[in-house]
Parts: C-alpha cells; structure tokens; sequence
C-alpha cells in the first residue's frame, strides 16, 4: 500500500488519473493495472470486497477487449495480454471464494460472489458476441477471448449451483420463508426492467359480433399481443410454481436465476452504450426490451469514438 501511494507522489496524481482511461498498449496501461490497481485493491477491506473486485478486473479485461476491437487495435499482443491478466483475475477469485467457503457463515457471500461474477461474464460475452456480429473484423480478433470468457462462465455457474444446493440444503425448516423472501426481492427487480404489464396480467374482453366490439377487441389484442419469449418473466413464473407446489428449494433457485437475468440486462444494457454498439440494429435476445434502468453515467456517450474506462476502477 505505502509503497503505490509512494509511486503516485513520485509520478502525479495527474498520471494515475489519466491512466484510468488507458488500455493495452498504451503507455500509461502498466500504471492503471500495477500502481493504481493496488491502490484500489488495499482500500478494499474486507474478504467478500476483495473477491468481487477480481471479478470486476476480469470484466474489464473483457471490456478492454472489446473496445481494442472496435479500434481495430486488438492484436495477437494486446490480446494475449488480456487474456494473461483475465487467467490471473479468475484464479484470484476461485483462491478467494475457496477461503470464504471454509468459514461457516459464509456460504451466501460465496453465492453471492459466484452469482456476480456469472452474470458478468454472461454479459460481456453476449455483447462482445453481439459486436462480433455488426462487426466482421472484430469477430475474428474477438474468438479466442470469447472462448475462453464462456468457459470461465461456465465454470462458475456449475459452482454457484453447487453452492446454493448447500445453502438449500442448510436451510432446512426455514427454506420456505428463504424462497418467499426471494420470491418478493425478484418481484421487484422484475418490476425495474419491465415497464408494461406482463401478457398474463392482461384480460381481454370477447368481442360482440357484429359489433363495433370485434374490430375493438382485436386493436386490444394486437396492442397487449404476446412480447418475444421472456427469459426473466418465464423464471420468475417457473419460480412461482414450485412455490405454490411446496418445492421451495427449487422455487429459491428459480427466483435466484431472475435476479441474474435482471442484472444481466443492466450490465448488457450499459456496456451497449459504453461500446456504442446499434442495439436497433443487433438481433439480441432483448426482443427489443429496451426499457431498462438506465445506470451508465452520460459522459460515455460525448466522444465520438467509443469510450475507455473512465469510472476509476482498474
């Protein structure tokens, strides 16, 4: 710690600051990854705080990448560096979620660690694949980093399921009032993405033959017709099924995964922007759902080309 604020005074706050926006390459990209990310790395307290900020670096790993290829800059070098310090991010995590696990009472930090960095990955990777697609030279630059982030992204998924199994497990008599807790938690995140009413909570009227009715039904019908398959929607009801059946383990994981679908179209949604990426012109997995929580400060969208990162975070 003393010896990075020692290398900030020798070399300027003004350096470390502009070395946030650096990106592999570039020269000041050792100052933002070394000196500033161990600045950040001291100030971050506690075991759960530390485990998430690797998750964070590997992501931003995957954003570096993306916005190399966009530049047209992303090259064998600059690529095989990435994924150098995106192995090293994972390893650091998987170290420290393995220490969390030996203590008793924090398994739901483990959880909640792995059900982070899972959704994170999953959705710098959809992007990354959705630039890929706009995009025929990055595509090939991108490959061999996509590979390898779907792997890590699967690889933590088969973790976090194998830990809350043990968390149901642990739950005992009180998994009922866990998965109704649960229930209403992804009720409400639902509720931040999707601003119109679900298709099953609309009621339509039959129409009156022979009536101004028929042609007044059908305007109903085609304005609440059915949205493309609702991945989040179609957890949550699974979740509310099992509830209602008794089989409150499955409901908790079926209302877990809405929590990260939602927070996986948050991220999705603002790394779009960051890129600057034509989401009118991508055929996503949205269905066109563009009404999410807008959480990307607005100075990503002010230059012409697409951002670095500027939120100081390594």
């Amino acid at each position: 710690m003393l010896a990075g604020i020692l290398i900030v005074f020798l070399i300027g706050t003004g350096t470390s600051y502009a070395a946030e926006g650096a990106l592999p390459g570039d020269i000041l990209y050792p100052v933002k990854t070394s000196v500033n990310k161990s600045i950040r790395g001291a100030l971050t307290v506690s075991e759960e705080a530390k485990t998430l900020w690797s998750a964070t670096l590997a992501v931003r790993r995957l954003e570096e990448a993306g916005v190399l290829a966009i530049e047209g800059r992303l090259t064998d070098s600059t690529r095989a560096d990435i994924k150098s310090r995106l192995d090293k991010h994972v390893e650091d995590f998987k170290m420290r979620t393995d220490l969390l696990a030996q203590a008793e009472d924090k398994t739901e930090a483990v959880a909640d660690a792995q059900s982070y960095f899972e959704t994170t990955l999953k959705a710098h990777t959809s992007v990354l694949a959705e630039l890929s697609a706009v995009n025929p030279e990055a595509e090939q630059e991108l490959r061999p980093i996509l590979a390898v982030a779907r792997a890590y992204a699967d690889t933590v998924e088969k973790a976090r399921a194998a830990t809350e199994r043990v968390i149901t497990l642990k739950a005992g008599r009180n998994v009922q009032e866990r998965a109704f807790a649960k229930k209403k938690e992804a009720e409400n995140e639902y509720l931040t993405i999707r601003s119109r009413p679900s298709v099953s909570a609309v009621v339509q009227r039959p129409a009156v033959s022979g009536s101004d009715g028929a042609e007044m039904s059908m305007n109903s019908t085609l304005e609440h017709a059915p949205a493309p398959l609702d991945p989040v929607l179609e957890a949550f009801n699974t979740g509310t099924e099992r509830f209602d059946e008794g089989e409150y383990d499955e409901a908790f994981t079926a209302f877990q995964e809405v929590l990260r679908n939602v927070q996986e179209e948050k991220i999705k949604h603002n790394m779009r922007k960051r890129l600057k990426l034509d989401i009118d012109a991508i055929s996503s997995d949205d269905g066109g759902r563009a009404d999410l929580a807008d959480e990307t400060e607005l100075q990503y969208m002010d230059s012409k080309k697409p951002d670095k990162d500027s939120s100081g975070e390594n």
